[in-house]
């Protein structure tokens, strides 16, 4: 493991037994941007780290994938969105958000259509999607 000058780890071994994360972002960049890193982050470091990770996105926190947001946010000690963000595609971290948040604030499926990786579409979902990723995980992280 190589530690950053911000204390981040920058490479890290395999886990001896890789596991699912879910990271659920329900707070926006507004609210607290700084919130809205770290998901980012951590979410890209358990990826990185060979873990299985899926964020589902809802209420403001659907604002994070929008272009605008993660071309400008960055949070105090938790890095910018146009770093992370990249990261957690390239590491393999799959993107759900809630449909009903996004319609109400004008977020539309052509909008988030390449954001997954490999240039795939964000999933729009209801409440059950969010239950069913909850339950299946090995540990639900909630931001």
């Amino acid at each position: 493991v190589t530690t950053t000058v911000e204390g981040s780890s920058a490479t890290a071994a395999p886990p001896a037994e890789p596991k699912t994360l879910l990271v659920a972002l329900s707070t926006g960049p507004a609210t607290d941007p700084s919130e809205c890193a770290l998901a980012f982050l951590v979410a890209s470091k358990a990826a990185a780290a060979g873990h299985s990770v899926s964020m589902f996105l809802a209420s403001d926190g659907v604002q994070c994938l929008t272009d605008d947001v993660i071309g400008s946010l960055e949070g105090v000690g938790t890095g910018k969105l146009s770093e992370t963000y990249p990261a957690c595609v390239a590491a393999g971290v799959t993107f759900y958000v809630s449909g009903m948040s996004c319609k109400a604030r004008g977020i539309t499926p052509e909008s988030l259509a390449t954001k997954n990786a490999g240039g795939g579409p964000v999933t729009f979902e209801m409440p059950p999607k969010l239950l069913e990723l909850t339950f299946a995980a090995d540990s639900t992280l909630s931001f």
